[in-house]
């Protein structure tokens, strides 16, 4: 029997912006592990933002939020979601991404100046979702 899926989304912001090379360092690295350790995802940038879903067993997935808890290069790290689930919805990617900084996209905005307000908590997981399956959608 394998072990149940879980999905996890969060936001966070950088300590200082990335460059490109410091994107595709990491891109390189996270895509590298997730492959070995059978998580998929996508990771959503935008001036120093992150919106990241992660996709795997849940022991995996636990045990890589908690890296991202404590790594030096994420401050203000709120999860948004966490639940089991049945099928991945980002399967097609160890790490899918894109850099969203030339684009207005209604409800970012909301969802990274108030992660912490619980009151939004479940309305920003939800635009979370939509923003991801939508660059996801674009990129099949």
């Amino acid at each position: 029997m394998s072990e149940p899926l879980m999905q996890v989304v969060y936001v966070s912001c950088a300590t200082k912006p990335f460059t490109e090379a410091e994107l595709e360092s990491l891109l390189t690295s996270v895509r590298f592990n997730n492959q070995r350790l059978g998580v998929t995802g996508m990771l959503l940038y935008r001036q120093g933002d992150f919106i990241q879903v992660l996709e795997g067993p849940e022991t995996t997935v636990t045990g890589l939020f908690q890296k991202i808890l404590s790594d030096s290069r994420h401050s203000g790290v709120f999860e948004l979601l966490s639940k089991p689930i049945e099928q991945r919805e980002f399967g097609e990617w160890s790490m899918g991404f894109r850099r969203i900084d030339q684009q207005h996209i209604p409800g970012y905005t909301k969802m990274m100046n108030n992660p912490g307000d619980q009151r939004l908590k479940a309305e920003t997981a939800s635009q979370a979702l939509a923003l991801m399956r939508n660059f996801a959608s674009m990129n099949r």
